[in-house]
């Protein structure tokens, strides 16, 4: 049987879920790449560290829990930084770790990229703390699942009228169990623009290059991918 050059092997593909998901991941971040600058957003949405597991309780402060990951890494409070989205709703938080002593880096976008980065060595990241949706919030604690991490996350009213739809509920902390309770799971990421954990997708003459990373907890596994996705010429 022929194997296309530096493509992988369809048994290897079968056994590894996340080299599977990164060609939807790839695909994706192609497209919405291309669309970068349009001012066309809505087309595009349609195309915390394992050294402090175990050290945070959402049940207390901000700065209690800061100081509680500062001993788990045998560091200062001081030491720490603290990734926070940047949107109006987490000005308070941010006043809150800064009061505590501990650095706060703020995202733009990538939400989602900074619960990775938390549990991810060599980042930089410490912890991230805010109010996001669920869908990014499931996709954090699915990462976490597979980088041996802690998240931890309340549902979050918006106004009197949710608060009282989730009555008892508004109080719960859902842990990373309850969040991801799958024993195999597998991440697949691909940047689009570019940030502090993946580049974003290059064009060169005649192909395009994407920066990935694969994460799987059956395997406990992270693997950094860089694809070249070379682009076949037509002839009438």
């Amino acid at each position: 049987m022929e194997q296309q050059r530096g493509a992988v092997p369809s048994f290897m593909a079968r056994g590894e879920l996340s080299l599977e998901l990164v060609h939807a991941t790839e695909a994706a971040a192609l497209a919405c790449a291309r669309l970068l600058g349009k001012g066309d957003p809505d087309r595009v949405s349609e195309v915390a560290g394992p050294g402090a597991r175990g050290a945070i309780d959402l049940d207390d402060s901000i700065a209690d829990n800061l100081r509680r990951i500062a001993f788990a890494r045998d560091a200062r409070v001081q030491d720490l930084t603290v990734v926070i989205l940047d949107r109006p709703r987490h000005q308070e938080i941010s006043v809150e770790v800064a009061a505590a002593g501990a650095r706060v880096r703020t995202l733009e976008e990538g939400d989602f990229a900074g619960a990775v980065m938390a549990a991810v060595a060599g980042t930089g990241i410490d912890a991230a703390i805010g109010i996001d949706g669920l869908h990014a919030t499931l996709m954090a604690a699915c990462a976490a699942r597979c980088l041996g991490g802690e998240l931890q996350a309340r549902l979050w009213a918006r106004n009197d009228e949710e608060r009282q739809l989730l009555g008892d509920q508004a109080s719960h902390v859902y842990s990373l169990a309850e969040l991801a309770p799958a024993v195999d799971i597998a991440v697949a990421i691909t940047g689009v623009t570019g940030g502090q954990l993946l580049p974003g997708v290059m064009f060169g003459s005649g192909y395009a290059e994407t920066s990935s990373l694969l994460m799987s907890s059956r395997h406990a596994t992270v693997r950094r991918l860089t694809t070249r996705h070379h682009v076949v010429g037509s002839s009438g």
